[in-house]
């Protein structure tokens, strides 16, 4: 048996067309699949019965962030977040999202330019191979996002 990685990671939002036009436009992420319509889970043995709930409305959007990987944006219209923003850093089973770089000081010069505010300075991080950079952000819905530079 053998694990070749990940697949890709997926994010619930609040709103799907907001998220996908940040991760597009301001990302520069590639749309694969659009948002499309909100659908209605038939029955239990719909694909969404594996959330553990029926009754599920849910729609989702895929994006390509680097080839062979890739961002799914899911919206639920039913059931309701039991909770109306994202969990803090240090909550179990929550963090962030950490995307490699190539050029860590273009890229918080773009997203500085298109509103996004960062959480804290550049930081560097001493390592065998050389100085890795590193900085967070918040996307549309509060998930942080991490930008990495390795040396």
């Amino acid at each position: 048996m053998k694990i070749y990685g990940f697949d890709h990671v997926g994010i619930t939002v609040r709103n799907l067309e907001e998220s996908a036009a940040f991760y597009q436009d301001i990302m520069g992420f590639e749309i694969i699949n659009p948002p499309y319509p909100m659908e209605e889970e038939e029955d239990e043995n719909d694909g969404l019965a594996m959330i553990g709930q029926t009754g599920v409305h849910h729609r989702t959007c895929l994006l390509k962030v680097a080839e062979g990987y890739n961002l799914e944006l899911m919206e639920f219209g039913a059931p309701t977040s039991p909770i109306d923003r994202p969990m803090p850093m240090n909550t179990i089973g929550t963090h962030h999202i950490s995307y490699q770089v190539d050029n860590i000081d273009e890229w918080i010069e773009k997203l500085t330019e298109r509103g996004v505010q960062f959480n804290y300075r550049k930081l560097p991080y001493e390592t065998e191979k050389g100085t890795v950079y590193w900085v967070l952000f918040k996307d549309p819905n509060g998930v942080t996002v991490e930008l990495m530079q390795q040396p």
